[in-house]
């Protein structure tokens, strides 16, 4: 989990907002069993959920592309993942934080 935290906190916007994006749908698509990946996920949607609310693309050998989403929408999916009974502390905690930060990067959308 760290070792993932840190490669993507030292990677470039380009890399930043790909997985973040990608974490955002892991996260509504997770049935609460991959708890590194939960932890991981509200991470970086704290730290770069602005990325997210611009759509993204890239073409590689094949075309890579997610819509922008609504701050709403960001928060949401984080918020469900809280309210599952699966859901850990550790994991409720970091969506603590996570909902501090989205408060503070939203402010202005």
């Amino acid at each position: 989990q760290s070792a993932t935290i840190i490669y993507i906190s030292r990677s470039d916007d380009d890399i930043r907002a790909y997985a973040t994006h990608k974490l955002v749908k892991a996260m509504r698509d997770d049935d609460g069993t991959q708890i590194g990946l939960l932890i991981v996920a509200t991470w970086c949607v704290g730290e770069y959920g602005d990325l997210v609310l611009k759509p993204y693309s890239a073409e590689t050998p094949e075309v890579i592309a997610f819509m922008g989403l609504e701050p709403s929408a960001v928060v949401a999916t984080v918020e469900e993942v809280t309210k599952r009974h699966s859901c850990p502390e550790e994991v409720k905690e970091r969506a603590l934080t996570c909902f501090t930060k989205l408060s503070e990067r939203f402010a202005g959308v």
